[in-house]
């Protein structure tokens, strides 16, 4: 939900009456706008590890066009101006000014805001990336280098300490994580010792990390580089990512993105849960984290799997105890997914490799479009038990499927052995349906 903060017009009364109100813990704005009639900013780009609302902050102008607005409730951090398609550092104490030119509305009090806001260019960094698989990794960190020389001028001349040394860490981030992307372009590419040195380089010990609107896509890449330099699962294992950070606040913001909507509610995911209770010191946070484990343990390995109710194709009700003596392999896709049907011909091979075995190959299509999904089983050739979930909500939400395809797995008295079970291109999956028979 958010909240939208409508801060009215104060009238400028005088110098003496600014300089009164300019107290270090306020962050003042102000300025012109021109014929815009509000500037409109929001904390969507900072503080994403916080629980709580998106807060929208309205500064409303006057007939001349000018705004001021001064506030004690802006934590340090990076803020969205929708209107201006832009995001600008703010913190207690800053006096950002607005002035409405013939481009547009402008900060003027800090000009490099701007230029950097503009040097942060996609574009920029995709015309690079393009260039990775024809370029030696000597060749394309030079290209990188060059590419943010302009960046490092602007950071010259930023006389904000703090804001220097925030812009620094990002600018520096910005560079690793870039040159970084070299390695993932190249499954058998030999990590040199320089390409191993420029990976030590990159530590995650700053409290304000999170603040920064990559911080997330940092720690993913960093995390499947380290997996393929060590030959480690990090990538998938929340605890082992945690030995990783070197800050508690950077801990926390991290095991609360990773918990707060799990994808599935699993063995990893319990565990992950666990891990949060142990990081985790908001209350908001470890409440919700309470809440979210008494779904996930209904969930787990021994406990009783959801008793679905589901028309086949000649429209008779097929139950799950119906299929109790046999183990039960479930498919749970949908009729516009391509990555569903990416899985039909695996599924297939599968079915046919057990087609003698003690086990039920059930596709459940989680839609009420009955004609496509007939259509869809004849195109696949599916086989198996067919079944339309009219009314998904219930398997949905008791096996919290935010993402499909999704694989069930049950045994024969109807208990879950895995509730995000291996997919059917998985290669160890024959091998574990073997062991179970």
């Amino acid at each position: 939900m958010q909240k939208i903060h409508y801060i009215m017009l104060l009238a400028l009364i005088g110098s003496v009456l600014l300089k009164g109100c300019n107290q270090p813990e306020q962050l003042i704005i102000k300025g012109s706008i021109g014929d815009a009639k509000s500037l409109i900013f929001n904390n969507a780009n900072t503080n994403h590890f916080a629980p709580g609302e998106i807060l929208t902050y309205r500064i409303t102008a006057n007939a001349a066009g000018t705004i001021y607005m001064e506030t004690d409730s802006i934590k340090e951090g990076y803020y969205d101006f929708p209107e201006l398609n832009q995001h600008f550092y703010l913190r207690p104490g800053m006096e950002l000014i607005f002035s409405s030119t013939k481009d547009g509305v402008q900060l003027t009090s800090h000009t490099y805001m701007n230029i950097l806001s503009a040097l942060y260019s996609n574009q920029s960094e995709v015309d690079i990336t393009n260039a990775i698989r024809s370029s030696t990794f000597a060749d394309h960190c030079a290209r990188v280098d060059e590419h943010y020389k302009t960046h490092y001028e602007v950071l010259a001349k930023i006389q904000d300490d703090r804001l220097k040394e925030i812009e620094t860490t990002r600018l520096q981030m910005s560079v690793l994580m870039l040159k970084a992307l070299h390695a993932s372009y190249y499954s058998h590419y030999d990590f040199t010792p320089e390409y191993l040195e420029l990976f030590k380089t990159i530590k995650f010990d700053k409290d304000y990390y999170p603040i920064f609107s990559r911080w997330r896509k940092w720690l993913q890449s960093y995390f499947r580089i380290a997996a393929r330099i060590e030959g480690k699962d990090i990538d998938k294992d929340l605890r082992m990512q945690v030995e990783y950070l070197h800050d508690i606040t950077i801990q926390q913001a991290w095991v609360w993105d990773q918990t707060e909507h799990p994808d599935a509610y699993d063995e990893r995911n319990y565990q992950n849960l666990l891990l949060a209770k142990q990081i985790l010191v908001d209350k908001q946070q470890l409440e919700s984290i309470d809440l979210t484990l008494q779904k996930v343990k209904k969930c787990r390995k021994g406990q009783p799997a959801y008793n679905f109710e589901f028309e086949n194709e000649t429209g008779e009700k097929v139950t799950l105890a119906s299929l109790k003596g046999r183990y039960v392999y479930i498919d749970c896709w949908g009729v516009y997914c391509p990555a569903c049907f990416a899985m039909m011909p695996y599924l297939n091979k599968l079915e046919e490799q057990f087609e003698h075995e003690n086990i039920a190959f059930v596709s459940i299509c989680l839609s009420k479009d009955e004609q496509r999904w007939k259509s869809l089983i004849e195109k696949y050739e599916i086989d198996g038990v067919k079944l339309l979930a009219r009314d998904a909500k219930g398997i949905n939400d008791f096996y919290n499927i935010r993402y499909i395809p999704r694989f069930i797995l049950i045994d024969k008295d109807g208990a879950i052995i895995s509730s995000s079970a291996l997919r059917p291109d998985d290669k160890a999956l024959p091998a574990l349906l073997k062991s179970l028979l």
